[in-house]
């Protein structure tokens, strides 16, 4: 029979071992833990970076789309402004050239221009169609306005949102 030292041996060694493996155990498994949550947040570290660059991309893409409008705009506006002149041009005969011009300049303006701008536009127009069908119907500083409205707006569409830029329209008889 076995003593009571030798109980307590056996049973000492049979809890090490089971507490070494235990250890173990829990030793391996931290271990295996960290790997995986390594793999995993390097796997996402890259998708992020992988949408990031997408956003960029997207965000690039639209910022040049957004400047060649503007560009685009800037000439519409610049050519459609020259081209009006030929309403408050004084009394002197209009050129075919020049009428040709500002029906050009329209054209470009209905596609391109702000709504804001084309209501203003139209409002000038109709204006100046009160003026010849109707002499003495308008004012030369209703006119003036109309087109200075005009003129402003395109001022504000194309980047000058707070101006307070007042147009002199200025005309020679």
């Amino acid at each position: 029979m076995s003593s009571p030292d030798e109980i307590w041996k056996v049973a000492a060694a049979v809890i090490v071992s089971v507490g070494g493996g235990g250890v173990l155990v829990v030793a391996l498994s931290s271990w295996l833990g960290k790997v995986w949550a390594n793999r995993i947040a390097d796997a996402e570290r890259a998708r992020f970076a992988k949408d990031l660059e997408g956003y960029k991309s997207e965000l690039q893409h639209l910022l040049e789309d957004r400047r060649d409008a503007l560009t685009r705009k800037r000439d519409v506006y610049a050519r459609l402004v020259t081209s009006m002149r030929v309403f408050i041009g004084g009394r002197r005969a209009v050129s075919q050239s020049e009428k040709q011009a500002f029906l050009e300049a329209f054209d470009h303006a209905s596609l391109w221009a702000s709504e804001e701008v084309t209501a203003l536009l139209g409002r000038f127009l109709e204006t100046s169609v009160r003026l010849t069908n109707q002499p003495g119907s308008v004012s030369n500083d209703e006119f003036k306005d109309a087109y200075r409205a005009c003129v402003e707006e395109m001022r504000r569409d194309c980047g000058f949102p707070d101006t307070t830029f007042k147009y002199p329209v200025v005309q020679f008889d």
